[in-house]
């Protein structure tokens, strides 16, 4: 996963990330160009990439969602180059990845969660190489 696209619901907002295996980190694009902290100009970067597939709908004409982060559903999580299938969960307040019955652990570092539709496989939503 050194290349990493995620499509949402707005067709017209494209985040994509690209690995940089000697630092360990991801950096942020946003419809192709470099997506920079506004404090200080520099491109952002993640250690962890999480997306979670969870059921949306939007409330008001603003297009503003409702997201349930209670009923988990399917994930993916991206880290050190390679993407893991896996389900999310909600225990308590936390939202937990599992693979196999077990929970997968972050790497430390910034990690970027990112919530997609349900109404079509995540495959539709996220894609890497």
């Amino acid at each position: 996963a050194a290349e990493v696209n995620i499509k949402f619901q707005l067709k017209d907002y494209k985040v994509s990330y690209t690995y940089d295996a000697a630092k360990g980190t991801y950096s942020r694009f946003i419809n192709g160009k470099p997506h920079t902290d506004k404090n200080n100009d520099e491109q952002l970067t993640a250690t962890n990439l999480v997306v979670l597939s969870a059921k949306l709908k939007a409330y008001d004409k603003v297009g503003r969602l409702e997201i349930d982060l209670k009923s988990g559903g399917e994930a993916v999580l991206i880290q050190q180059g390679k993407a893991i299938l896996c389900t999310w969960k909600r225990d308590g307040n936390m939202v937990r990845l599992m693979k196999d019955g077990k929970e997968l652990p972050f790497l430390p570092g910034v990690t970027y969660y990112h919530v997609v539709p349900n109404t079509s496989n995540l495959a539709g939503h996220v894609t890497y190489q």
